[in-house]
């Protein structure tokens, strides 16, 4: 072999050595543990579950059992706000590292089964009933961990918890007062924009 082509051969050689794998990079480190949450932050994400829990539970009695239009359509309303809440606070659980509850505590569990009990004008009566206590202590429960808690997931939270049931709390006592009356819940609505 000429020089230079040995030459060439021992460049490509080593070229090629360089390249090769040297050890494995090591693994990534496992991911950090969540962050445990305080006490009373832990309190609160397990009254709110039970809160967005039990009103989808009632809300889905009201199609059948309710007797007034206005009232099936704000359990329906209900439904759906409390459904995207319980997801939203799913997703803040997770990052601790809490499990929420899947199902009403028995407290809540007899309060629907009451109400699952009743139709027409006397479920009408004690759903809006039962949604204004809860949603009177929801306001309470919200207002407080807004102004207590440090982690700001949850802060955003509990404000957002307690406009909401600051909005269904005006439109149930609305619905009290003029149960046959469409715009109920609509006013309630309404009136955040004003």
């Amino acid at each position: 072999m000429k020089p230079s082509h040995r030459l060439s051969a021992l460049t490509i050689l080593a070229l090629l050595a360089a390249c090769a794998p040297t050890t494995p990079p090591p693994p990534p480190p496992p991911p950090a543990a969540p962050a445990p949450l305080a006490a009373s932050d832990a309190d609160f994400v397990q009254q709110a579950a039970q809160l967005n829990l039990t009103e989808i539970a009632l809300g889905k009695l009201a199609p059948t059992k309710a007797a007034k239009s206005t009232v099936k359509n704000y359990a329906q309303r209900l439904i759906a706000a409390h459904s995207g809440a319980q997801d939203k606070l799913a997703t803040i659980a997770s990052t601790h590292g809490v499990t929420l509850p899947t199902a009403p505590d028995a407290d809540n569990q007899q309060t629907i089964t009451s109400l699952g009990g009743m139709k027409r004008a006397r479920f009408d009566q004690a759903y809006l009933a039962a949604t204004i206590q809860a949603h009177e202590n929801a306001v309470t429960f919200a207002a407080t961990e807004a102004a207590t808690t440090s982690d700001a997931g949850l802060k955003a939270y509990a404000q957002e918890l307690e406009q909401m049931a600051q909005q269904h709390l005006t439109a149930a006592r609305a619905l009290t007062r003029h149960p046959g009356h469409p715009a109920g819940y609509a006013g309630a609505r309404q009136s955040r924009h004003h």
